[in-house]
């Protein structure tokens, strides 16, 4: 996909998500009717596979380092049109659920670096000076590990994507605080509507993180 077409595709999602970024981050918003259906998730039992990469920086993250919380666990790349139209959505998320025990770790599997560093400068470079803007620097800097409960890795060889069953993109699962898989998701999702915020609240409650 060329540079013009990346930032296009890029608009769609994030203006989109405009409304939503507002609605879902106001205190006020009242939880809408749950949609167990809308993330269609997978469920799923045993032990997480274990891994350990590295940070843009070099610094190592394994995923017994953020035992005690819940991990959601996001495989993308950048040449995947879908994982960039999820991009946005996730950054709703990843605010929203800033006051929560949830780590969002996103894994990239591109084969450098410097792709991910291209997208990152070209959101921040296409940020409308208008409506939408805040939520285009949010998802640039999530991509840059900056949001508080974001992580960004690297998987160059794909081997912990592997070792998770994926091999399309993106691909995301629910990882509990005993380092437990609970459900995957495959695909790109509205991580950032309303519905989706409501039920991932429910994290504290069993009952509603029941119906996720």
């Amino acid at each position: 996909m060329n540079r013009i077409a990346q930032i296009v595709f890029l608009s769609i999602g994030i203006g989109l998500l405009v409304a939503v970024a507002v609605s879902g981050l106001d205190p006020n918003h009242q939880p809408t009717q749950s949609h167990p259906g809308l993330l269609m998730p997978i469920q799923l039992s045993g032990a997480a596979p274990e891994f350990s990469l590295a940070q843009p920086d070099g610094k190592r993250i394994a995923l017994s380092d953020l035992k005690g919380r819940y991990v959601l666990l996001n495989f993308w790349a950048t040449w995947c049109e879908p994982c960039k139209d999820e991009l946005p959505h996730l950054a709703v998320l990843a605010n929203a659920m800033k006051d929560l025990p949830l780590t969002m770790v996103l894994v990239t599997v591109d084969e450098d670096l410097k792709p991910v560093d291209q997208l990152i400068q070209e959101i921040e470079q296409a940020a409308p000076q208008s409506e939408g803007r805040t939520l285009w620097l949010q998802t640039a800097k999530l991509l840059r590990g900056q949001t508080e409960n974001v992580v960004l890795l690297w998987d160059r060889s794909e081997k912990v994507a592997h070792s998770y069953g994926t091999t399309k993109y993106p691909e995301t699962y629910l990882i509990d605080p005993l380092g437990r898989l609970k459900m995957k998701f495959v695909g790109a999702k509205p991580w950032g509507r309303p519905a989706a915020l409501d039920i991932f609240k429910g994290f504290l409650d069993p009952p509603a993180a029941e119906n996720l």
